[in-house]
């Protein structure tokens, strides 16, 4: 006569092969389709309308106009954040973009990302804002050509703030990676 703690022992089998057919169709389904909302680096525009990237540094021949344009981004040396965040936002991505090709086609150029971060928030808090601020340039610039060797990260926190004050603008100004070659 069987127990039921022998019927129980003797479903396991069938337990565990139920689980591992149903785990393996589970894998086999295709995830949803997610919209990709980042173009590809080869494929952002400048303000200007032109484009170019790490595929085509010189934009296909276009001339002085994409010199220009390169010039341009290549004078902006500040990154702005939004409140609290360390993400990217999309505008400045030609921008990093032109540092990474200037960097690949300098190979001995190095940069210096300085993170910053508004008054708000504890020393040590936004010490660490700033550092990750800096980290995610670095990462874009690496993912866009430069060479990790080329950078290096350092964050100030809120010990040097671009603009004194104590209301909004002087805060989005603060919210910042600095470039320093």
């Amino acid at each position: 006569m069987r127990t039921r703690r022998h019927t129980v022992a003797a479903a396991y089998p069938l337990l565990f092969f139920l689980l591992v057919v149903g785990c393996s169709r589970a894998a086999q389904q295709e995830p949803p389709a997610v919209e990709d909302r980042n173009p590809p680096a080869a494929e952002l525009e400048t303000q200007e309308g032109t484009t170019y990237g790490i595929d085509d540094p010189e934009g296909g021949g276009e001339g002085s106009a994409l010199a220009e344009t390169k010039e341009h981004l290549l004078e902006q040396r500040s990154i702005y954040f939004d409140y609290d965040s360390d993400l990217i936002p999309q505008e400045y991505h030609p921008v990093i973009e032109a540092h990474a090709n200037h960097m690949l086609q300098n190979p001995g150029l190095e940069v210096r990302l300085e993170g910053h971060a508004d008054e708000r928030g504890t020393r040590e808090y936004n010490l660490a804002l700033g550092e990750r601020r800096a980290i995610a340039v670095r990462q874009l610039l690496s993912l866009m050509g430069a060479e990790t060797s080329q950078v290096r990260t350092i964050s100030y926190g809120e010990e040097q703030p671009f603009a004194e004050g104590h209301d909004e603008e002087a805060w989005r100004l603060n919210r910042r990676v600095d470039l320093a070659y």
